[in-house]
């Protein structure tokens, strides 16, 4: 590693990269969020009248009382989700596209404080590097969403027999029908989570003598010619300031993002979905590879976006 003072700045001044697609893709997942919020009410307010029309005519319909609380278990989530998760990852990112811009601008405050050696020959040019699911981190995280649903699913149970006194026959059917939901909500849930994360564990970087490319099972192939790139920076986690380690590194022109992973061992603060496909020694080696043949084709610096700057940028 060398000292940032000594890096060569020439790439710089008044560059533009592409602004982080994230930021808008959160905007208008707040915003259909919201309208699935304005549902929920609805929904919320249509059992609540059925919910008491049945307790004038026939008891035996509140036997559906989980299905109703299962319901108004989504819409709790949704609002958890929407008002403070989306919302607080939004701002994250925003803040971290203010640094790329101003990296791209660059303003030294954001240099790394351990720069790369440049290093054309650091590697064996093209080389392409894989990695897999970490198959323990899926099946970790799929038992406890599948685990959360059961105890939604108890809870339900549990509240609706405290609440309506029925027959061993309703008794039954509804604990059925509570289980029913419970475990088909886990199904979709957990369906969904693992396509998701599979596709973007699913992903390789090639480095070949003009530049880098990104290729997975579903995104596009994105390439970045060396003479092109205009940032050269780490990324942090969200959710994890103290971790030690950059879990990211992106390299940018006016018109692509390329980011990719360097993967470690799983720890508190931070997990990750994916494995190398060579044995550990031998991944970092390539990843400390990597950044040498990057800082040598590009003549870049590499910026440190996990670092607070002045307000005055962040505003």
């Amino acid at each position: 590693m060398q000292n940032a003072s000594t890096i060569d700045m020439h790439r710089q001044g008044h560059a533009q990269v592409k602004p982080e697609p994230l930021i808008e893709k959160l905007r208008k997942r707040s915003r259909f969020n919201s309208k699935l919020l304005i549902i929920g009410a609805i929904l919320f307010l249509i059992g609540f009248i059925c919910m008491a029309i049945a307790s004038f005519s026939d008891k035996k319909l509140l036997m559906f009382l989980p299905v109703y609380l299962v319901i108004l278990l989504l819409n709790g989530c949704s609002i958890v989700y929407s008002r403070f998760f989306v919302g607080k990852v939004r701002r994250y990112w925003e803040q971290i596209e203010q640094r790329r811009q101003a990296a791209a601008q660059g303003d030294q405050r954001l240099l790394a404080d351990e720069q790369p050696t440049a290093d054309a020959h650091a590697l064996t040019l093209p080389i392409t590097i894989e990695q897999r699911p970490r198959l323990s981190t899926f099946a970790i995280v799929i038992a406890y969403l599948a685990l959360s649903c059961l105890i939604g699913a108890i809870i339900g149970v549990l509240v609706t027999t405290h609440m309506i006194p029925l027959s061993g026959h309703a008794t039954s059917l509804m604990i059925f029908i509570g289980a029913g939901a419970g475990a088909l909500f886990a199904l979709i849930l957990s369906g969904v989570f693992t396509f998701a994360m599979y596709s973007r564990v699913r992903q390789q970087i090639t480095l070949t003598e003009s530049g880098l490319i990104q290729a997975g099972i579903t995104s596009k192939v994105r390439s970045i010619p060396w003479s092109e790139a205009r940032l050269f920076a780490l990324l942090g986690v969200y959710g994890a300031k103290k971790y030690p380690y950059p879990v990211a590194f992106e390299l940018a022109s006016e018109h692509e993002i390329i980011r990719w992973n360097w993967i470690r061992k799983n720890s508190l603060k931070v997990w990750y979905f994916a494995n190398s496909r060579v044995s550990p020694e031998e991944y970092e080696q390539q990843m400390r590879g990597v950044l040498s043949v990057v800082a040598a084709k590009t003549g870049l610096p590499l910026y440190d976006l996990r670092k607070e700057i002045p307000s005055n940028l962040n505003r």
